[in-house]
């Protein structure tokens, strides 16, 4: 489900939508993700948007709608609380809260729509939360980070280059479709043009040092408009990644969107290590469609969270 938010009702609508900004969304319930893409991809206005659908034991699916990021990919396996992806405002937003930020939570039970609040069986979907004195239902609390550190796009830990994954590093002058603008965290960013699904330019944080850590991506409000900036956690010399995030930039301005929880390390060092992103989203060449480079955070989550993630991610 999500952090505390407002819930909404609407006549013949199939869900619960939650008030949310930019929030990190939680899975509901233990169970394999069976889709976690667009609605439809020639159209961000269109349906649930960015989404992710959750099959669970029993007959029982769970649907998030209007993310701004997904933090698993189809077939991954999830455990309930863990990271899935934040909300945001993709798809069908009209007339929902907060200029149409909000999250879009609905349950089927083989195939056919369910109250996810009351009905039989309903129930072990979920086994903390309530509904508060205001009428809210109150889940999972958020998290608290007692310790965090950025990575900037000008920072020792960053580096950007061409010739795909794994090329070149170079500077500005020998990369010369590297643009860079005075917005975005500490007043500077990088962008580049999609290149469809040939990656060429490409960008890459480093992991300081092994942990678990909860990581967000700073998306600036100008020259960041691409539907599918893919970030990737590589640990292998071949860059295989070992998982890959989706974030919408064209709806984001100016925030911190997270990209899950992950257990990074230790491995012996080396230059592949960390997280890319390049200018290979899938869509077509444009100058219209800009990958925007910045900021990376990296939180270290309190206690509660570690046995959650490890899970998974041994």
């Amino acid at each position: 489900m999500a952090s505390n938010g407002d819930c909404l009702w609407y006549d013949a609508h199939h869900g619960n939508d939650f008030s949310l900004y930019y929030e990190p969304v939680l899975a509901a319930a233990d169970g394999t993700v069976t889709t976690a893409w667009w609605d439809n991809w020639n159209n961000r206005y269109a349906g649930y948007g960015l989404h992710l659908r959750i099959s669970h034991p029993g007959g029982y699916e769970t649907i998030y709608g209007h993310l701004s990021a997904l933090a698993v990919i189809t077939n991954a396996t999830v455990s309930r609380g863990q990271i899935i992806g934040t909300s945001g405002n993709t798809g069908y937003v009209f007339g929902a809260p907060q200029g149409g930020h909000h999250l879009h939570f609905e349950v089927r039970m083989n195939g056919q729509v369910t109250d996810p609040f009351g009905g039989a069986g309903s129930q072990w979907l979920w086994r903390d939360g309530a509904w508060d004195a205001q009428g809210r239902w109150v889940g999972q609390p958020k998290p608290t980070y007692p310790i965090s550190f950025v990575v900037d796009d000008g920072d020792p830990g960053f580096s950007k280059g061409r010739g795909g994954l794994g090329g070149t590093s170079c500077p500005p002058s020998a990369c010369p479709y590297w643009y860079t603008d005075t917005v975005g965290y500490n007043g500077d960013m990088w962008y580049t043009y999609v290149n469809g699904n040939s990656p060429d330019y490409w960008a890459r944080w480093e992991f300081l040092r092994p942990g678990l850590y909860e990581l967000q991506v700073w998306i600036p409000s100008r020259n960041a408009t691409t539907w599918s900036a893919r970030y990737q956690w590589v640990s292998s010399y071949f860059y295989m990644p070992m998982r890959e995030t989706i974030v919408d930039q064209w709806g984001v301005s100016d925030e911190w969107i997270s990209l899950g929880m992950y257990s990074w390390g230790p491995w012996p060092q080396g230059w592949w290590r960390g997280v890319w992103v390049s200018d290979g989203t899938g869509e077509a060449p444009s100058t219209y469609r800009r990958l925007g480079i910045d900021a990376i955070r990296f939180r270290v989550p309190w206690s509660v969270y570690i046995p959650m993630v490890l899970k998974n991610y041994p």
